[in-house]
């Protein structure tokens, strides 16, 4: 059974996700097709990533999963 775009559905070669046209042609439906193929926590994970914005994580992941982020406080520059 031949591997298939996410966006169009066409035929692709196998170890994509996506054909080329989309790929260039579509980045924002690239987007948007890979994030609905994320797990929950990694979508929650990259949430949290955009939020902070500025600042320093310590990612915690079982399973390939990840399951706690510790986020720096405070750090004084001397």
């Amino acid at each position: 059974m031949p591997e298939r775009c996410l966006i169009c559905g066409a035929i692709i070669p196998e170890g994509r996700q996506i054909c080329l046209n989309c790929e260039l042609s579509k980045p924002k439906d690239l987007v948007l097709a890979l994030k609905n193929r994320l797990h929950d926590k990694e979508k929650k994970l990259i949430d949290f990533i955009r939020r902070l914005k500025y600042g320093e994580v310590t990612i915690k992941v079982q399973d390939g999963l990840p399951i706690m982020i510790e986020k720096t406080t405070e750090k004084v520059k001397l």
